[in-house]
């Protein structure tokens, strides 16, 4: 269906889907110079302003969500009941977005005891009665239900405004059932964003095939003895109410009882654009890209007609080249891979020209820097043949299927632009050397603050689902598309990084850093499962202690993973004093339950389940399950394009958060092991951002205290109390540490007092002391937070960037947090690029030293590397020296090296 399929249309959407999708897709730092926050409203308006300027629609209607419970609630009182509660920052924004859908001239519909599913659902069966077509714009596929000859389904996809139209043959095409068998199909296989359950262990094809054999839920159940599989006729018996509630709470409702005059809304088609009103709202929200979208797309009204006219649409042409994302099609892609400003219109498409092998990229690749992208070939995508393209400008795009044997010949000409997903390639790892360009990492450094789905990662990914921009093979149309874009996006995103003196940092450090990242990966590390079993099993005996503990102690079993359970026990049933109570109840998170350890013996046990079952679902059940079986390694994910202050994370497990101070995280550290006839070798910076926090405020306590080589918590502790530093306790050493790291991020008398257990008064008095004796500590916040409220961002030492919006917020919870981000990023992203400086160096050494050492594990300020045993005294010379030398400055950078049997044993 092309976009004139849609024109002319009854638009319905269901707003309260689409405001949770924009809000989500959008960073939470879009905001107001006064800080409101408006990025819900933001991606709302490019959402309404695609539909006005490339659809054309007759009319529309927005419909809500009541604020009440309905009628499914009352069904099924777990329905929904696992969505968490409205996040504070869209709260804010929820009553003006009626506003907005007035503001363009649409209707605002709502309904107490119905979903917008429901109103959507009446409206669309309506208007098919009174012969107009509709098109319902949702994120939510229950609405596939109404898809018919004269209904759409206008689903969104990734992002704001990607969309995929589904048609009855749409429908089946994707979930292999008609339109009508959408509710059948959810009580069957359920649906977790509604927490409806359907049958356990049916999942959407098992669906899909009973409802082919028997065409709907009540027949399947009439004929149950047909099903083949015993196994499956027992679990679709046993669970036959669960699947007939599931179907009537996915079935939407039809014939709402509307106050409305349906006639009216229905029969409304001569919407225009009050293009007064709009602008007047985004210049109020200071959408300035919006209102020059406006003026683009949609045509001024005229003294004569009174009113706006939807425009030929200024997307039409970005769209027929294939734009995906937001704003224009590769434009947008470019605007939304790093705010490279670029037209709107996007560039005349080259021609594909198809070759045989790898040697036609090879030989685009040796005469000059192209962009290249790869797909899997075949329905499976084994990985054992991909499609590949490469465009170096010009009038083609030459594309090539690649055998697993050719890729090393590619790597040797790796010197060319390329996609985030290189590393997922076969044989990257072994390359040479990194990329000479990468659009995600580069999107990453001029727009940290953005979430990595929202940069041009979503813009490449989204044309999975929107298809290849290219005539030919399927697969190496997908691969020229995948070039063509990413060639436009870098060519609008390096004027950018030159402005933004952010070339050194790209080239001399992120582009490197990605091939040592595949390196490790490839590496992975190894486990003792049989350790980590042992470890688990007594855990989980312990939790089930706990469990029994806790039930006796309140008097009846309960929920103890339910916050609202766990809160009735604590302040109902036992009566202790709460000290925060939130929008839905009693808070009981940790901070509240360190709060009450003294007041019940039931707190401290809850604490330990906490944390037990928390290292249980977060490490010790899942990371066996992730080890590979042939080699016994862990392969963990790096993610270079996450964090904002530039910090590597890690996924599919995150290793980055396995707590180092525990006796419990110490053994599960010590699960990862070294291969036998070799060692692990760590190595950690010794308070790296403390010594950054010294060199840049300059306070010469901490310089010389650093030069003297001594205890800088105790030497902190003894200035503070004014006593020698001999005669420092423990406790006092403690809080002094707990103050040197806290207050580089603005740590505040209550979060001292509840940090080291001293009352308000008196950790008020602790930093007030400590200032006194380390004024330039302060100077140096107040430098950084002035500076950035003045720049609305700050760079570090390496020129990083992060912008720091909340600073110019008018809520002072949101100006709070942009001092901490501020400071925070400072030394957290300068401490990042130092470590990211030492990663390079370590393996520049390894390869050019010929070792059979590896680079294995980053954790934070932790480097990890696998080492024959022959090679230790080697590699712990060699990380030290590498990571010393990363950054020169004074006091100087400290290294802890250690070696051992395995993780722990090393530290």
């Amino acid at each position: 269906m092309t976009p004139d399929d849609l024109t002319r249309r009854l638009f319905l959407l269901d707003g309260s889907s689409l405001a949770y999708r924009a809000y989500f897709a959008l960073p939470e730092t879009i905001a107001t110079r006064d800080g409101f926050p408006t990025n819900a409203i933001y991606g709302l308006s490019q959402m309404f302003l695609k539909i006005v300027t490339e659809y054309s629609p007759c009319a529309v209607v927005v419909a809500w969500d009541a604020r009440e419970k309905t009628f499914r609630h009352e069904e099924y009182e777990e329905y929904k009941a696992q969505r968490p509660h409205m996040p504070d920052l869209l709260s804010m924004q929820w009553d003006r977005l009626p506003e907005l859908v007035e503001a363009f001239g649409f209707v605002n519909l709502v309904k107490g005891g119905y979903e917008a599913d429901d109103l959507l659902g009446t409206l669309a069966v309506a208007a098919r009665e009174r012969g107009v077509k509709a098109a319902v714009v949702t994120g939510d596929r229950d609405s596939l239900q109404l898809v018919d000859d004269d209904i759409v389904v206008v689903a969104t996809g990734r992002g704001i405004t990607d969309v995929k139209v589904y048609t009855p043959a749409r429908v089946v095409e994707r979930f292999g059932v008609e339109p009508g068998q959408i509710p059948d199909f959810i009580g069957l296989k359920g649906d977790s964003s509604d927490n409806i359950p359907g049958v356990p262990g049916i999942g959407e094809k098992t669906a899909a095939a009973l409802l082919q054999q028997f065409g709907s839920l009540e027949a399947l159940y009439e004929r149950l003895e047909e099903v083949a599989s015993e196994k499956r006729r027992a679990l679709l018996a046993e669970h036959e109410q669960t699947a007939r509630l599931s179907k009537r709470l996915a079935t939407m409702v039809r014939d709402v009882p509307l106050e409305e005059d349906l006639a009216a809304i229905v029969d409304r088609c001569d919407y225009r654009v009050p293009v007064a009103d709009v602008e007047d709202l985004f210049r109020r929200y200071e959408f300035t890209s919006l209102v020059r979208r406006l003026k683009e797309t949609v045509v001024a009204p005229s003294a004569s007609d009174g009113g706006g006219a939807a425009a030929e649409s200024a997307g039409g042409a970005a769209s027929s080249a294939g734009g995906t994302a937001a704003e224009g099609g590769a434009g947008g892609a470019a605007s939304a891979a790093g705010g490279a400003s670029t037209p709107a219109t996007a560039a005349p498409l080259p021609a594909l020209v198809v070759e045989r092998g790898a040697g036609a990229l090879a030989a685009v690749l040796e005469q000059r820097e192209a962009a290249f992208a790869a797909v899997p070939s075949g329905d499976e995508g084994d990985g054992d043949e991909w499609a590949a393209a490469v465009f170096a400008g010009g009038d083609a795009v030459v594309a090539a299927r690649v055998g697993a044997d050719e890729w090393p010949a590619l790597w040797r000409l790796v010197a060319h632009v390329m996609a985030h997903d290189v590393k997922a390639l076969p044989g990257f790892a072994g390359a040479p050397r990194g990329a000479a360009y990468d659009t995600a990492v580069a999107a990453y450094l001029l727009t940290p603050e953005r979430a990595e789905k929202d940069r041009v990662l979503e813009t490449l990914a989204g044309l999975d689902e929107a298809g290849p921009l290219f005539d030919g093979p399927a697969d190496e149309a997908a691969a020229a598309t995948r070039a063509w874009l990413t060639w436009r996006v870098a060519e609008a995103q390096r004027p950018r990084l030159h402005e933004l003196e952010l070339d050194r940092l790209l080239n001399e450090i992120e582009l490197p850093l990605t091939r040592v990242l595949a390196v490790m990966e490839a590496a992975g590390v190894k486990v003792d499962t049989y350790r980590l079993g042992e470890i688990t099993a007594r855990l989980r005996e312990r939790v089930e202690e706990l469990a029994d503990t806790i039930h006796e102690l309140a008097g009846e079993p309960f929920t103890i993973g339910s916050p609202q359970q766990l809160a009735d026990v604590l302040f109902t049933r036992l009566g202790l004093e709460p000290s925060r109570k939130g929008k839905t109840g009693y808070s009981t998170d940790a901070r509240v339950l360190r709060g009450l350890r003294e007041q019940h013996a039931i707190v401290p046990a809850v604490e330990e389940w906490r944390e037990l079952t928390k290292l249980l679902s977060t490490y010790l059940e899942p990371l066996p399950r992730r080890v590979d079986p042939g080699t016994g390694r862990l392969h963990t994910t790096f993610n270079q394009t996450v964090a904002s202050t530039g910090r590597l994370s890690s996924s599919d497990p995150n290793l980055q958060n396995i707590p180092a101070r525990t006796e419990l995280g110490a053994e599960i550290r010590s699960c990862f092991v070294a291969e036998e006839g070799n060692l692990l070798v760590v190595a950690d910076y010794s308070q790296i951002e403390l010594r950054l926090m010294a060199k840049l405020s300059g306070e010469p306590a901490l310089l010389d205290a650093y030069a003297r080589g001594d205890d800088v918590h105790r030497v902190t502790a003894a200035a503070v109390a004014g006593i020698p530093v001999e005669e420092v306790t423990h406790t006092q050493r403690e809080h002094a540490k707990a103050t040197n790291f806290g207050i580089m991020y603005g740590l505040s008398a209550y979060g001292l007092s509840e940090q080291v257990g001293m009352s308000v008064e008196e950790a008020r008095d602790f930093i007030e002391a400590y200032f006194a004796r380390y004024p330039k500590v302060r100077e140096f916040r107040d430098k950084v937070i002035a500076q950035a409220t003045q720049d609305g961002y700050v760079t570090t030492l390496f020129g990083r960037r992060r912008p720091v919006t909340e600073l110019k917020s008018s809520n002072y919870r949101l100006r709070s947090l942009g001092e901490r981000l501020a400071v925070n990023s400072v030394l957290q992203g300068t401490a990042a690029d130092v470590i990211k400086v030492a990663m390079l160096e370590v393996q520049r050494r390894l390869e050019e030293g010929g070792m059979a050492a590896r680079l294995v594990l980053q954790v934070h300020d932790e480097l990890v590397v696998e080492a024959p045993e022959g090679e230790v005294d080697a590699v712990k010379t060699l990380l030290r020296d590498a990571m010393r030398g990363a950054y020169e400055m004074e006091p100087v950078l400290e290294v802890e090296v250690g070696a051992g049997a395995d993780w722990r044993a090393a530290k």
